[in-house]
């Protein structure tokens, strides 16, 4: 500001700001020009490179540090007034902008509870209100402890002797000891003009005022003072009350099936819990919710549909918006509900509403009719029916568990619902490996003189120095990551131990002292085995990118036109079959608990190495590309018009993976079909099909009920939405 006010120029701020430096800030800037003179730099003559300075001699969290002192400012012994200055202070340094309703609240939130619970009891628009009515509190608080302190004050006190006998020659006083002095109790006797101000007696003061009085308010500005009383019952009208019936949940068969998921906690019962029960409707037992937030009685539009219960015309149809305004229910019909709990009969109109969390809904206009009285604790409902009390007993929470058509959850609900419950059932779907196929005997001949090239498993040592090796280019200059290992599991790390000694013994990785270090993780396949993977993420950030092209499915699938034979070879372990170039091995390295490995071959989860696994087959395979053979990674499509030219193909095929010493997997690879499944698509003759396994599921996928579930639904079907009927734009 001083710098806008005298109009200085910019080429001469520079200057004028380094004669005002002084101590380590004026030698810093003597250094720096030395420095760059002896550099061969150009000075400083802009005021934004100056400004570099205020970050030098700043602690690097001082703005994080004024926010934490702002958030948990108190007042504490302060005064309001002292209070009000720090909070302004700090709110200045921080240049918080916030909302005034965030001001109060975070100044209200460090005043003395005792000033703050009075202020908010009043009524305030503005910031400065609220910092009036706390100075006006504390001024009124300060008066009540100084009134206090007058009636409570004691000291020393002087007795003259009355008797001649007890006074001295010289005529002094005797000074008497408060303590040899018996006290007489503070009474009406004793001080008769004392008067409490609270039930404007006589003889005591407020704070000890004997009457239990409690001060009401009226309209008209008055007060009302009332005796507290206790509500007492005799010995006979206790004896004489009629006892409460327990109406527990009815028993039979259910509307609709329930699935056990999880037992909870005892403690978590029914704190947490709405009022669940059951009832009784025309024989079927149905699911029953007590809540005080619905405004009208509500059943279930599945409920009525099932049990064909009769419906009538809504006398005012309304409208339901629930947590979103767009998800708008029109309710136009009511039902007549004749339903029993034990032997508590009811008949009630009730709204028709889909709703999946009970059948029957007793909402405010049932409690007002039956002047239930709620009990908190036990989450009971207590009324009286022909004449005597009921009280409605909730289910226990073991019995009301949510029911849903969803059968899938995820890994982290299914790992919450272990770790509160003692006894969990879990359905673990895994893929039925299909029986071993017949093979046609001409294709078993060639894969007997080709048997090498289909192994058990990858021998060992490393794949043939090819032209294609995978590189790994570095950023200039970037920061190499050092991340921790993953916290795994006792069975995940017996996993992981046995995939390191696997691939030692193989060669594939070594001991490394790389400096920058990435973790990994278990990855499960679809054998239910689990494939070891780095977490890349971090070096793949100061990688530099391929531009290598990934070729497109649909001119991949526009290659097969007229082809009716097909076989599928599916290479074992694909980037295991690749060597990194020599020199890059550190670049790979990993760390697990008990030591740190690199990568020889390339491994999964670099940036580039997809890019680096398609040139190679493209390179492998370029002679038979658009012929008769797709490569889409490690997976090759061999297509023919006839089996004895697609036996031809598959041998050219067959001799270039010998040659270059790439290994396929025999499990599964299929051989001339007519019909084969790539891609997740079905190929044949015909045309290319979706699979039916993925339109079973779009089928059968129920209704997604969040954002999520949407999400998971539109991947699945925007993957063959060109090859789907069903599906609409």
């Amino acid at each position: 500001m001083i710098l806008e006010f005298k109009e200085i120029k910019p080429d001469r701020i520079v200057k004028l700001v380094a004669i005002k430096l002084k101590k380590n800030a004026s030698l810093w800037w003597e250094n720096l020009k030395r420095t760059r003179l002896r550099e061969g730099r150009s000075k400083i003559v802009s005021w934004e490179k100056m400004k570099e300075l205020q970050r030098k001699y700043l602690p690097e969290q001082y703005k994080q540090e004024l926010f934490l002192k702002l958030h948990r400012i108190q007042q504490n012994q302060l005064t309001v007034e002292e209070y009000v200055a720090e909070f302004e202070q700090l709110s200045l340094k921080c240049d918080m902008v916030e909302s005034e309703e965030n001001t109060i609240a975070r100044f209200l939130e460090g005043l003395q509870p005792a000033i703050g619970n009075v202020v908010q009891l009043q009524s305030y628009w503005t910031f400065q209100d609220v910092v009036n009515l706390a100075l006006k509190v504390e001024k009124q608080q300060k008066k009540a402890k100084m009134v206090q302190n007058r009636w409570s004050n004691k000291g020393e006190f002087k007795e003259k002797s009355s008797s001649k006998d007890d006074a001295n020659s010289s005529g002094q006083t005797r000074v008497i000891d408060t303590n040899q002095i018996v006290k007489k109790p503070i009474n009406a006797a004793n001080y008769p003009a004392r008067k409490c101000f609270k039930c404007h007696g006589f003889g005591h003061i407020a704070s000890s005022c004997p009457n239990r009085r409690v001060i009401t308010m009226l309209q008209d500005d008055e007060q009302e003072w009332a005796e507290d009383r206790e509500e007492e019952q005799s010995g006979q009208e206790v004896a004489n009350s009629p006892v409460p019936t327990l109406l527990t949940a009815d028993e039979g068969p259910l509307l609709v099936i329930q699935r056990l998921l999880k037992n909870q906690k005892e403690e978590l019962l029914q704190r947490h819990s709405l009022f669940r029960t059951r009832c009784t409707v025309q024989g079927k037992v149905c699911q029953v919710i007590v809540d005080s937030g619905s405004c009208e009685n509500v059943v279930s539009s599945s409920m009525v549909d099932k049990l064909q219960l009769k419906t009538e015309k809504h006398p005012n149809p309304y409208k339901l918006a629930w947590i979103q305004k767009e998800n708008v229910v029109k309710v136009t019909k009511r039902c007549l509900v004749n339903f029993s709990i034990g032997t508590y009969k009811e008949q009630l109109w009730c709204d028709v509403v889909p709703m999946d969390a009970c059948h029957l809904l007793l909402g405010r206009p049932w409690q007002y009719d039956r002047q239930t009285i709620h009990d908190g604790t036990k989450n009971t409902y207590t009324f009286n029916y022909d004449g005597s009390p009921m009280v409605l007993v909730p289910l226990e929470e073991e019995n009301t568990t949510k029911t849903t058509e969803e059968l899938l959850i995820s890994y982290s609900q299914c790992r919450k619902a272990m770790q509160e419950s003692t006894i969990s059932y879990i359905l673990v779907v895994k893929e039925v490996v299909p029986a071993a196929v017949t093979i046609h005997p001409r294709v078993q001949e060639l894969l007997q003189e080709f048997c090498d090239v289909f192994p058990e498993e990858i021998l060992a040592g490393l794949p043939p120095a090819r032209e294609i090796q995978h590189e790994i280019e570095l950023i200039p200059g970037a920061m190499l990551p050092n991340r921790p290992p993953y916290r795994l599991r006792p069975d995940e790390y017996e996993h992981l131990q046995l995939q390191i000694e696997d691939l030692l013994s193989k060669g594939f990785i070594k001991p490394s002292v790389s400096p920058c270090t990435v973790p990994v993780l278990l990855v499960p396949k679809k054998d239910g085995s689990y494939r070891m993977c780095m977490d890349s993420r971090a070096m793949n950030k100061i990688t530099v990118r391929y531009r290598f092209s990934i070729p497109r499915m649909d001119d991949l699938f526009d290659q097969l036109h007229g082809a009716k034979v097909f076989s599928k070879i599916d290479l074992r372990s694909g980037y295991h079959q690749i060597r990194l170039r020599e020199g890059d091995e550190w670049k790979t390295a990993f760390k697990v608990q008990d030591g740190l490995y690199e990568w020889t071959v390339m491994p999964f989860g670099l940036s580039n190495a997809p890019s680096t696994f398609m040139r190679l087959m493209n390179q492998v395979f370029q002679p038979f590309l658009c012929k008769f053979v797709v490569v889409y990674f490690d997976d090759i499509l061999i297509f023919s018009e006839n089996i004895e030219e697609h036996l031809q193909h598959i041998r050219l095929v067959l001799c270039k993976l010998r040659e270059q010493k790439l290994y396929g997997h025999i499990g599964k690879s299929k051989f001339l079909d007519s019909k084969i499944e790539f891609l997740g698509f079905v190929v044949s003759a015909s045309g290319i099909e979706a699979d039916p396994r993925k339109i079973e599921a779009i089928v059968n996928w129920p209704t997604p009920q969040s954002f999520t579930e949407v999400r998971r639904f539109h991947g699945l079907a925007s993957f063959t939405e060109d090859l789907l009927k069903i599906l609409a734009p």
